[in-house]
């Protein structure tokens, strides 16, 4: 059977049974491995609900996700808390043996993809490491000092490419992902001892202010500082960088003379390299930040960096 057609219609029958978990993992396993004969047999052995009926109730549950506060399947919810993806089971094992639960600690590290291990000889001098990067996005900011840090160890120059922030690249973020996002980037931020949580919102004219000061501080040899300045004082210090008060402020801590930074706001060269930064990020296959290239191969999420440490200590093909 079509796959977006009878793989709704084979689960919604037994949800809330014992046996819809063990259902769902089949069906997942059959679906995922294309395996046709046993999809055809699913729903002879379990049953399925009427096309009609079916849409019915995804609709509902849909409904009743936004309700609930999130936008995602694939995301466990346990005690008012949301945990979407294999990349935060870490966070719930920590949570559930906190609460004494599971006789122990859990013996699958889930949060290992998230750390780089920096124990690896230097990378091939051939080696290129790209960071796509938006000023607007926690995570970019979650991923910028270590990644950083994966570029000196690796002996590799960090290739900063700035892309505009998915609302005004005019796509549409669900009020519901905004908020989860907040809440979920707050509980990576401790995980990495990152300091989060006072924020003043760059979207708009501040993103484009602290985009037109990026020429200008590369210029100087300052970028990387003028990166991590600008992305602590926006999600760490809620400092305003839509105003001269607070870019000013920003600015000279990073190291640039203001008289003449305050001079790059009014060019808009960044515009065109931003846009052509956009542009490779999706050709090489992601729609956001935070995004990293080794060569042809592209990681998304700021935790993917121990993916992105294999690429860089891999022998060049």
């Amino acid at each position: 059977p079509p796959l977006p057609r009878a793989a709704p219609r084979c689960l919604p029958k037994p949800e809330g049974a014992p046996r819809f978990g063990g259902l769902a993992h089949a069906r997942g396993r059959a679906l995922g491995a294309d395996d046709q004969p046993r999809r055809a047999e699913l729903p002879g052995e379990h049953g399925q609900q009427p096309e009609d009926q079916a849409q019915l109730a995804l609709e509902a549950r849909r409904d009743q996700f936004l309700v609930d506060g999130h936008y995602l399947t694939g995301t466990l919810h346990y005690q008012g808390e949301w945990y979407w993806s294999v990349e935060r089971l870490d966070h719930l094992a920590r949570r559930l043996e906190g609460l004494g639960l599971g006789g122990g600690p859990w013996p699958l590290d889930y949060g290992a993809a998230k750390r780089a291990r920096l124990d690896r000889p230097a990378a091939a001098p051939e080696t290129r490491l790209a960071f796509y990067f938006s000023f607007r996005s926690p995570y970019s900011y979650l991923a910028l000092e270590r990644a950083f840090a994966l570029a000196d160890h690796y002996g590799v120059a960090l290739e900063m490419r700035p892309v505009l922030p998915m609302v005004m690249r005019g796509l549409t973020v669900p009020r519901a992902k905004r908020l989860y996002i907040v809440t979920d980037a707050a509980r990576e931020a401790r995980l990495h001892g990152v300091p989060f949580g006072t924020i003043c919102d760059p979207v708009g004219v501040g993103v484009e202010r602290c985009m037109a000061l990026w020429p200008f501080a590369e210029k100087e040899g300052r970028l990387r500082e003028w990166l991590l300045t600008a992305a602590r004082g926006i999600w760490s210090q809620g400092v305003d960088v839509a105003g001269d008060a607070g870019l000013s402020r920003l600015a000279r801590e990073a190291g640039l003379d203001w008289n003449r930074a305050r001079r790059w706001l009014g060019d808009d060269q960044w515009r065109q390299r931003a846009d052509a930064n956009r542009q490779a990020m999706m050709d090489a296959g992601s729609w956001g930040v935070p995004a990293f290239q080794v060569g042809d191969t592209l990681f998304w999420g700021q935790d993917r960096l121990a993916l992105v440490e294999n690429a860089l200590s891999a022998p060049l093909s």
